[in-house]
């Protein structure tokens, strides 16, 4: 408790422990600079082998800072995330996220591009991929969920085009499968349906007004809404 005071009472002193950024974790004399950033690079690649993030990367990794919390690595070497056996050449993408406890973490948020051919469950993947990797166990490898392919091509027997998003269930199988031209439209869709909860949300608002009871404004409101 006395620690906690402590550090409200300082100025500029705040709860969270912050330390290195993946970029910022590795020595200059062990990196290479391959695009220049305000405080810190924003690419580096590694002269030699380096953990960064918690991840043992091969020398040539790639580690760039892509906002203010979000980070990725170009793995120079086969690298294995939660489980995940990721092939060389693949990127992951980290965020970050603050603990009074340990300090600053970057975490994997799942997202993977694959850097050659694998396979997950009995799903065959290619290089330049994107892949998405969720489930409900979280101390267990997580399966693959969302598969966005890079190239046109032939899946599970029917052609699709580049860019086509393949959702799956945690047993492997393909729950939905939707083209460029498909994600645009749902896109639209759910646009659309924002606008027109957002004006109902209005018009709801505007009906009840003259509803000054709180307790009947919000019935009011709610038979509205439904």
């Amino acid at each position: 408790m006395t620690l906690v005071v402590l550090a409200l009472a300082l100025p500029g002193c705040g709860l969270f422990i912050h330390g290195d950024t993946p970029v910022g974790s590795v020595p200059e004399a062990d990196r290479e600079v391959l695009a220049k950033g305000l405080n810190e690079p924003n690419r580096i690649r590694l002269l030699k082998p380096a953990k960064v993030a918690g991840f043992d990367l091969a020398a040539g990794s790639i580690v760039e800072r892509q906002n203010t919390i979000n980070y990725a690595i170009i793995s120079a070497g086969p690298l294995t995330v939660s489980g995940v056996a990721l092939p060389a050449g693949s990127k992951i993408e980290l965020e970050k996220a603050n603990s009074i406890f340990t300090g600053d973490r970057y975490n994997w948020t799942g997202v993977a591009f694959a850097g050659g051919d694998a396979t997950y469950a009995t799903q065959p993947v290619e290089a330049n991929d994107r892949l998405y990797f969720a489930g409900r166990n979280p101390f267990g490898t997580p399966p693959l969920a969302q598969l966005r392919i890079g190239r046109a091509r032939e899946v599970n027997g029917k052609m699709y085009p580049a860019g086509t998003l393949f959702d799956f269930e945690e047993d492997g199988k393909i729950s939905g499968a939707y083209t460029p031209d498909a994600q645009r439209s749902l896109s639209a869709a759910r646009e659309q349906a924002k606008k027109d909860r957002e004006q109902r949300e209005k018009d709801c608002k505007m009906r009840c007004a003259p509803v000054t009871d709180f307790t009947e404004n919000a019935k009011c409101m709610g038979n509205c809404r439904n």
